[in-house]
């Protein structure tokens, strides 16, 4: 047999087991893979009713968690007056909306001068103001050299706001002295210069804000662990800019700002909002987006109506997205100051 003939059949042998093994090897390998299984849509669970009771002179704040569907922490609107940033980059300081406080930038006069609250230019804090320093009453109060904060030693008229009965809380001075990325110096005194002392407020990295009643110097942790809530359910204070500068005091619900965002859904019911339409919300961390225009009062008979087609998704502090509406705002007695919502996980 001529050699070339041989050489083409030792070719074709050899051709012929690679294929083979090739074609072995390709299932064993292939066989090593397990196989795609469907995963099972989860159980979202049916639409939950609840209810947070802030009394009818809204006297309660309350911190909610809707993974957990229940109340955290609550507490009574006049137990704290400031609150400071707890973020080590941060140095915002905010008056309590809830009691519709408000203060007066003084400016870099000496501390004893300011004696008298008469002035007419007040300025209230407000929501857009939990992250944005320059929203804020208090305003930016500090200079940044060298990445370390120097205070511009201004004073502030604060006026303490009032009561769940209307009656007023009273006036104090204040100066914020330093801070740093642990805590936050002030220097507090009543008008007529008693009570001057020096407090030291220090952060703590587990919340958002640290909170310091003027009435006792107690540093408070009003707020749960910034990861826990979502929705705070309390009287905040409200901007009107037209036809002027007006403050308004309102009832209604506020977002964890750091950890929860929301949007408006006001075209389709409620039954309507499934997990498919995510993607076409535009989410906000606008720490007053659910806010209080879900309800109507009139003004004659003091009745108010809760809007049922004002639809809220909301992506909580675990990552969950959640339809929410409401659907009441009395409690079994009939008064006001009840909030009532149904909310189901998407």
């Amino acid at each position: 047999m001529p050699i070339l003939s041989i050489k083409m059949k030792n070719n074709m042998k050899n051709i012929f087991f690679k294929l083979i093994f090739g074609i072995l090897s390709g299932i064993i390998v292939t066989s090593c893979f397990p196989e795609d299984i469907p995963v099972k849509p989860y159980d979202r669970g049916d639409a939950i009713v609840s209810q947070v009771g802030l009394e009818s002179d809204y006297r309660w704040q309350v911190y909610y968690s809707l993974s957990e569907n229940r109340e955290l922490k609550r507490s009574l609107m006049t137990d704290w007056d400031l609150a400071f940033n707890c973020t080590d980059t941060s140095y915002t300081i905010m008056l309590n909306m809830a009691t519709f406080m408000s203060s007066i930038d003084k400016g870099a006069v000496s501390f004893e001068s300011i004696t008298s609250s008469e002035d007419s230019t007040r300025i209230g804090e407000n929501s857009y103001g939990y992250e944005n320093i320059d929203s804020t009453a208090i305003g930016r109060w500090y200079d940044s050299e060298d990445n370390k904060i120097i205070t511009k030693n201004h004073v502030y008229l604060i006026d303490r706001g009032s009561k769940w009965n209307g009656k007023p809380i009273g006036y104090v001075k204040m100066m914020v002295i330093g801070a740093d990325n642990l805590g936050f110096d002030i220097k507090v005194a009543n008008l007529d210069g008693s009570k001057e002392r020096t407090i030291r407020i220090n952060k703590n990295p587990l919340l958002n804000y640290i909170a310091l009643s003027l009435a006792n110097d107690q540093i408070l942790e009003i707020e749960p662990p910034k990861t826990d809530w979502d929705l705070l359910f309390t009287k905040y204070t409200y901007i009107f800019y037209e036809p002027g500068y007006i403050p308004y005091s309102v009832t209604g619900v506020l977002l964890n700002p750091k950890y929860t965002v929301a949007a408006i859904d006001t075209i389709r019911k409620f039954e309507e909002i499934t997990s498919d339409m995510i993607d076409s919300y535009q989410f906000s961390n606008r720490m007053d987006l659910i806010g209080y225009d879900w309800k109507i009062v009139d003004i004659s008979t003091g009745v108010y109506t809760v809007l049922p087609e004002m639809n809220y998704i909301i992506k909580d502090t675990k990552g969950f997205y959640y339809k929410l509406h409401f659907i009441g705002y009395v409690n079994d007695e009939g008064e006001r100051g009840s909030p009532k919502f149904e909310f189901q996980k998407l």
